[in-house]
């Protein structure tokens, strides 16, 4: 009697076993399909054929990471697909009018953490690397105030500003970008050698309806911000006119 109860028992447990693993297996099978639609670059409809940089969607602060590290080793070699370069600049553009609907910004120091202010970087992506590698990466605690002129006279300024809209999807806290007066068509249409040549990069790159998107994009930029309520940063100087006040 004693093994027949135990064979039974073996018995059972392989039949409980064999009802969890079916049972497992049809939890499974909904959650898959769920699984396959987050995979970003399928929503983009980018095709295998593109074997550049897959940036993971929504933005996360890897992605964000990654596309810098891309560049970073890259350059502007192996460009990101436009598919790309069209969810970045169209998010980064209703996302940051939503987060900063006012041209001041009112922002404190984070704590823990500290602000980093930088100036111009003119489409100079090595020094944009450089200081993000030093400096590190924006996080919410380690936040960053771009001061205006990301692009023109430098060969790099789409690198530039895709890494900045990266980071700002990924964490809205971790970066504030200013406008300065190269956020600017009529500066932008200038040569590089009279300090513009951005028109000529975005066209030379990704074309027309990139540009438009990116001049959408400098339209919702902050133009100043007050740190701590005592100090005020602007992408300024003083002006040239000596009876003006």
């Amino acid at each position: 009697l004693k093994e027949t109860h135990q064979d039974k028992s073996e018995a059972e447990k392989a039949r409980d076993l064999k009802r969890k693993q079916l049972q497992a297996k049809k939890n499974a099978t909904p959650a898959e399909p769920q699984a396959a639609a987050k995979v970003p670059e399928n929503n983009l409809d980018i095709g295998e054929a593109y074997t550049g940089f897959r940036l993971p969607l929504p933005v996360t602060p890897e992605g964000a990471r990654g596309l810098l590290q891309h560049y970073l080793m890259n350059g502007d070699s192996d460009p990101l697909h436009p598919k790309y370069v069209n969810y970045l600049t169209t998010q980064f553009t209703q996302l940051y009018r939503a987060r900063h609907p006012k041209p001041v910004v009112y922002t404190d120091t984070p704590k823990p953490g500290r602000i980093i202010v930088v100036g111009d970087t003119h489409g100079q992506l090595a020094d944009v690397c450089h200081i993000l590698y030093h400096l590190g990466t924006p996080t919410s605690q380690n936040k960053f105030l771009f001061n205006g002129d990301m692009v023109d006279r430098g060969a790099y300024g789409v690198e530039v500003l895709l890494i900045l809209f990266a980071f700002f999807l990924s964490d809205s806290e971790c970066i504030i970008i200013h406008r300065g007066n190269h956020e600017n068509e009529d500066m932008n249409a200038l040569d590089a050698d009279a300090g513009g040549g951005f028109v000529d990069e975005v066209m030379r790159k990704y074309g027309l309806m990139a540009y438009r998107r990116f001049v959408s994009a400098f339209k919702v930029l902050s133009l100043c911000s007050v740190v701590e309520k005592e100090i005020f940063v602007v992408h300024g100087g003083l002006s040239r006119v000596a009876s003006m006040s």
